[in-house]
């Protein structure tokens, strides 16, 4: 980045920075420290969920906004353009909400013209799990990075550019970007952060790609997510529940749609789910679920009555996904 471009991020950001109580003296030091890996919520503007998995060995930097400010809003032209320096790094920007609804966060996206993925952070464990005081009117941006060792670590949000360099460190690709074609550019970047789906159309026409080079380059991409297809339907196949592999089975035929390799995955789901044992574990995860529900009650005598039911569905059937997550909610009452 050159110092013109350097200035006008830190003058850009300047007014918002003094109000803020987290650029304080002791921020550096709290940037520093690692945090445990964090769950990913399940609820996306723009994007599929990201997992551990798919980010592994590549970074993430999160931008934690409030919706309400608009320095904010007039900021993004300027923060989306220089996040675009780095689209050849193996780094993911993602923005996350502060707390409103997802119908909320959508008009927000289209607003500004945010082309980032976006988390719907609605009740904010997201924030609060990644180490952020929470931000309002008073704390209206901040900023945190998962590096490729799936580490959460604080940065500087008056800093982007230092805080990207910090959050790229050890990150790579896992298919050289200089063999791959401007064409196939879009897909591969697709299939590198885990959203193998919006790449398959593009590799569905390899085969009848004119230049040698797209074909070969999309090739290598489909030998690629063949690999990772046949991978996870081993691990599927040897689990031992068999809920829990129609829920592997059932993601694999998901996150892989449109590859003909994720034909195996529909299949044996399918077959599963005609099984005795997948019938026997469904309904007791059905009933994990009731019981889960009154275990949170604020009346004292059905949350005794439900933990309960819930330690005699652990007992039932201990190897069970339900007997498992039962025991958890025991553990935490």
């Amino acid at each position: 980045m050159s110092q013109t471009s350097r200035i006008l991020l830190v003058v850009l950001f300047a007014g918002m920075a003094l109000r803020s109580p987290r650029l304080s003296p002791c921020h550096a030091q709290q940037a520093a420290t690692n945090k445990p890996a964090v769950e990913f919520p399940t609820e996306w503007v723009g994007s599929a969920p990201f997992s551990a998995d798919v980010l592994r060995g590549k970074a993430m930097f999160l931008y934690f906004y409030e919706e309400q400010c608009p320095k904010c809003k007039g900021a993004w032209p300027q923060i989306l353009a220089e996040a675009r320096k780095f689209n050849d790094e193996p780094i993911v920007f993602v923005a996350v909400n502060s707390g409103t609804s997802r119908g909320e966060v959508e008009q927000y996206v289209r607003e500004v013209g945010l082309d980032w993925p976006v988390i719907v952070d609605v009740d904010r464990s997201f924030e609060t799990a990644c180490g952020i005081v929470q931000v309002n009117l008073q704390n209206i941006a901040q900023v945190a990075y998962i590096n490729a060792q799936g580490q959460v670590q604080l940065g500087n949000w008056s800093d982007l550019e230092g805080t990207v360099q910090q959050a790229l460190a050890g990150a790579k690709w896992n298919l050289d970007p200089s063999e791959i074609p401007a064409e196939l550019k879009p897909a591969w970047r697709s299939i590198e952060f885990g959203d193998y789906a919006a790449a398959a159309p593009a590799l569905a026409k390899i085969k009848s790609a004119r230049k040698p080079e797209v074909k070969a380059a999309g090739q290598k991409l489909l030998d690629y997510v063949d690999q990772r297809i046949a991978s996870e339907l081993d691990a599927a196949k040897a689990e031992a529940s068999p809920f829990r592999a129609h829920e592997q089975y059932t993601a694999i035929a998901q996150r892989f749609a449109g590859y003909p390799a994720a034909d195996k995955a529909t299949a044996a789901r399918r077959a599963i789910a005609g099984k005795p044992a997948y019938k026997k574990e469904l309904a007791a995860m059905k009933l994990f679920e009731r019981q889960q529900q009154l275990a949170a009650s604020d009346k004292p005598a059905v949350r005794q009555r439900a933990l309960a039911a819930l330690k005699k569905l652990a007992d039932d059937a201990p190897d069970s996904e339900a007997a498992r997550r039962a025991r958890e909610v025991l553990a935490a009452n």
